[in-house]
């Protein structure tokens, strides 16, 4: 399942990460109640034509002293008519002082996995769980934490 995949490219960014060491040790009971979770829709509506759907997820750890540690990460799921053809992952870790607006960096994450995933199909419907018209609201324009994670979401947007 994708969790492997997951669990490769969360070590790769944890190894970007400078002074710190991580043990990882899957637990394959945890790994069969998630793919159990997932649901066959295959039969309930017949599709004619080529998609992709993204989802993305977080874990947030916070430290003592207001370290914030987010892990995000977004699956794509790629399907010829009604067939399963392939999945892309993206993962990013986010450290910072007080980080705020976790969907945002999470958001950004997903659109850079639906993005990778374009560039290696062609002529198909990209299906994006986020709003496509992000707001900055107007109390952000004095907040740089919430200001730093709405410019990460757009910039991977305008990508």
């Amino acid at each position: 399942m994708a969790e492997n995949m997951f669990l490769s490219s969360f070590i790769e960014e944890v190894n970007k990460i400078s002074n710190l060491t991580l043990k990882v040790e899957p637990q394959e009971r945890f790994k069969k109640i998630y793919e159990g979770l997932w649901i066959d829709f295959d039969s309930i509506f017949p599709l004619n034509f080529n998609f992709m759907v993204c989802d993305g997820s977080k874990g947030v750890t916070e430290f003592q002293g207001g370290i914030k540690v987010l892990y995000a990460r977004a699956l794509v799921h790629f399907f010829k008519a009604q067939t399963f053809m392939d999945k892309f992952v993206e993962t990013k870790i986010f450290v910072d002082h007080l980080l705020q607006k976790e969907d945002s960096y999470m958001k950004a994450v997903e659109l850079i996995a639906l993005k990778k995933a374009l560039e290696k199909v062609d002529d198909v419907l990209a299906i994006y769980d986020g709003s496509l018209y992000p707001t900055f609201p107007l109390s952000a324009l004095n907040n740089e934490k919430i200001a730093k994670a709405k410019i990460e979401e757009f910039k991977a947007l305008a990508a």
